[in-house]
């Protein structure tokens, strides 16, 4: 792996800590997180870990927080962006301070967090069943086809709405 792609997936752990440095630094509990490359960072090192944090690729945070809402943080749960390992009850009152932390923070502040969130790659999982179905094609297409869509089966083989006699 070349010096530039370590540069670069550091740089990527250097933004996400610095982020979440800013989300935790008002929460008296630990925050574990676990990044994509498996280095991780603790807000609280000195406590004990009831949760993990495990950000699944470079653009998890911004999944999880970019729009704004807890419709955007559910969908990045549910498309696997991010997990929780341990004690789910344990995440919940950071997870509370997040939504305190968006309404009391000025819009200054805000303005900051959204530069470093804005930072972070437009990463994200398919955010569709058939998103995640679709694969890539290989150079010479299947069977000599140059899209992706399989061969039509043979006209006996197709379902038809003929009733049965």
């Amino acid at each position: 792996m070349s010096t530039q792609l370590l540069t670069s997936a550091a740089s990527k752990v250097r933004t996400s800590i610095q982020l979440l440095e800013t989300l935790t630094e008002r929460y008296a509990g630990n925050v574990s997180v676990r990044f994509w490359d498996d280095s991780s960072w603790s807000s609280r090192p000195e406590l004990p870990a009831r949760f993990i944090l495990v950000l699944r690729h470079a653009g998890a945070l911004r999944q999880m927080l970019w729009p704004f809402s807890a419709v955007a943080f559910g969908e990045a749960y549910i498309f696997d962006d991010f997990d929780i390992e341990g004690d789910i009850f344990a995440f919940t009152p950071w997870l509370a301070q997040l939504i305190t932390l968006g309404e009391q923070t000025g819009l200054g502040e805000k303005l900051r967090l959204l530069w470093r969130l804005l930072q972070l790659p437009r990463q994200a999982n398919p955010r569709t069943f058939f998103e995640s179905m679709r694969h890539p094609v290989p150079p010479g297409g299947i069977e000599g086809r140059t899209d992706a869509r399989a061969p039509r089966p043979p006209k006996h083989h197709r379902l038809s709405a003929r009733p049965l006699t």
